[in-house]
């Protein structure tokens, strides 16, 4: 008698809408993963490379935007995560409804910070994975990397534009940057260098990154910015006390990594001043520094702070996104930026405005700290000295400062990773558990 065996296969699976494939399971999440970590390399290089008047990021937006059509549930699923980030957002959009109602001046700040808020949207679908959070940021640095060296070149080269400014000192212009852009890129890359090298490296990242230091500290003092360079003091401070804070404990460890810092900035500015152009660097930003605390001279930003508080009073529902420009006009007889982001959101978007900006700001400085507490990830600290600097330019018209908040608004901790496992700051990557995601 024949005996006839039937088997039986497992079903197939059936086939998924791209929308519902899960997170990092299809050839879009990978092309789209690649193309965000080349917007994070390109940030910092923004002026370098001019393409029929527009930067390699902004193409490289539009490759990300196209792709992201196919995730927009999961980016808005992310973006839903992160309650600080819609609060920031929607305190822009309330500013800017408040704009369209009573145009004031016209401008176009409008349309780029749109573009602003939708790439952080778009860094926010993979910010709680934390081998992408590092990775796009250490691109970044490589890309800060390629500034640097870029700027002090130009200087070298002698292809610099120098402007002679009310303070009779002299201010140099890297191409392809404004002094604000170029001294938040470079302080911030900075601010990122110092972690980075005390975190376990191979000898030839730990060599690049004394590179970098270097580079980065004469781009420093060739923008001659004091508010970068005091904005990086403080953040740097901040991350000696709170590394000693989070480990309960001032190891010795942590003392040597003072001592080094210290030893590290007396000899590049030992190596500055043996430059051609060192000194007369060194000089501009000790005269600077001078006029700033012992003269008391502001660059006029003290009456610039003052007529803002008078706008503030007498306009507490707001004058709409950008219209602030405008009515300095009438105190001033010119156009003139406020210099200072919270009290600029406290002119154009009234006290709701201001209240749910400074909210949101709260809660993303809150969960990149809650973050920093579990994993001792020293990224946090770029945001930090974003958000100061940004009490003296108009600082979130930049690219890099809402990179910095989009990855610190939704990190591994809302992907519902353990805390206990993340990689501790000493810990090289080899030996993680793999807690911070694929």
């Amino acid at each position: 008698m024949q005996t006839i065996t039937t088997v039986t296969t497992p079903d197939l699976p059936r086939y998924s809408h791209p929308w519902r494939t899960p997170r990092g399971r299809s050839f879009i999440d990978t092309a789209f993963k690649f193309v965000l970590y080349a917007i994070a390399l390109s940030l910092p290089a923004e002026g370098l490379i001019d393409l029929a008047g527009r930067t390699p990021t902004f193409f490289l937006s539009i490759v990300a935007a196209g792709i992201a059509l196919f995730r927009l549930p999961g980016i808005l699923k992310n973006v839903g995560k992160s309650k600080g980030m819609l609060l920031v957002m929607f305190a822009f959009f309330f500013a800017m409804a408040l704009y369209f109602y009573n145009p004031i001046r016209e401008h176009n700040e409008i349309v780029p910070m749109v573009q602003r808020i939708i790439l952080t949207c778009l860094f926010l679908y993979f910010a709680d994975l934390g081998s992408f959070r590092e990775r796009a940021i250490e691109l970044y640095w490589y890309g800060w990397l390629l500034l640097v060296t870029y700027s002090v070149i130009q200087v070298l080269a002698g292809n610099v534009r120098s402007i002679t400014l009310l303070e009779d000192v002299t201010r140099i212009y890297v191409p392809g940057y404004s002094l604000g852009e170029h001294s938040a890129q470079v302080v911030t890359g900075l601010v990122l260098s110092f972690p980075m090298l005390f975190r376990p490296q191979t000898p030839p990242k730990r060599a690049l990154l004394l590179v970098g230091l270097a580079l980065g500290s004469l781009s420093m003092f060739i923008s001659a910015n004091r508010s970068g360079f005091l904005g990086l003091l403080a953040a740097l401070a901040l991350w000696l006390v709170l590394r000693g804070f989070v480990r309960r404990t001032l190891s010795q460890t942590l003392v040597s990594r003072a001592v080094t810092l210290v030893l590290m900035i007396v000899g590049v500015y030992v190596a500055f001043t043996q430059t051609s152009f060192g000194p007369e660097m060194l000089d501009t930003m000790f005269i600077r520094l001078n006029q700033t605390f012992v003269e008391g001279r502001t660059s006029r930003r003290d009456e610039l702070f003052l007529i803002g508080l008078d706008l503030a009073t007498r306009n507490p529902i707001g004058i709409g996104y950008g219209n602030s420009m405008g009515m300095v006009a009438q105190y001033q007889g010119v156009e003139m930026d406020i210099h200072n982001q919270y009290l600029r959101m406290l002119i154009d978007g009234g006290i709701v405005g201001f209240l749910i900006f400074g909210t949101g700001v709260g809660l993303i400085v809150k969960n990149g700290w809650d973050w920093y507490r579990a994993s001792g990830d020293d990224y946090f600290f770029p945001m930090i000295f974003l958000l100061l600097f940004a009490a003296t330019v108009a600082g979130f018209h930049y690219k890099i400062t809402w990179f910095f908040l989009g990855m610190n608004a939704v990190t591994p901790l809302q992907a519902g990773r353990a805390p206990a496992l993340a990689r501790p700051p000493d810990m090289p990557a080899a030996q993680s558990l793999g807690a911070t995601g694929p």
